[in-house]
């Protein structure tokens, strides 16, 4: 614990330092262009952020149908003899679809697009920040 809190105190310390320190040496270097740069890298920040956020409801979402699903398995494999008995084959299977297909299916696809867009603004930030020539 006593190496946690040491660590953490030396990032708390040392980050901003660094951080001001990098900002100096680059306002030296580029001048007024730094902040153009701060601008752009702010609101990839943001964006980002808004996206973790968006994508924790769509995995807490995606666990509770998990849950359902697995609680549906639990059910059937040890209920096996009277579904097989009473022939409720298809109606569980039909249960074990729906929550498969239509619960986590859909939002697995839902937390795939918000992800492909994060990874899409990740590799384009490079590009937004690069001094392009005039033409």
């Amino acid at each position: 614990m006593f190496a946690n809190l040491t660590q953490s105190l030396f990032h708390v310390i040392l980050c901003p330092l660094q951080l001001t320190l990098c900002l100096a040496f680059l306002y030296q270097l580029v001048e007024l262009a730094i902040f153009a740069s701060l601008d752009e890298v702010a609101l990839i920040i943001l964006v980002n952020w808004v996206i973790a956020k968006f994508m924790k409801t769509l995995q807490k979402q995606q666990m509770r149908n998990r849950d359902v699903r697995t609680r549906l398995m639990t059910k059937i494999l040890s209920h096996i003899k009277p579904i097989k008995l009473y022939a409720w084959e298809k109606t569980f299977m039909q249960r074990l679809k729906y929550a498969r297909n239509t619960l986590e299916l859909i939002t697995l696809k839902k937390i795939d697009t918000p992800m492909t867009r994060k990874l899409f603004l990740y590799l384009l930030t490079p590009l937004e920040l690069q001094d392009w020539p005039k033409l």
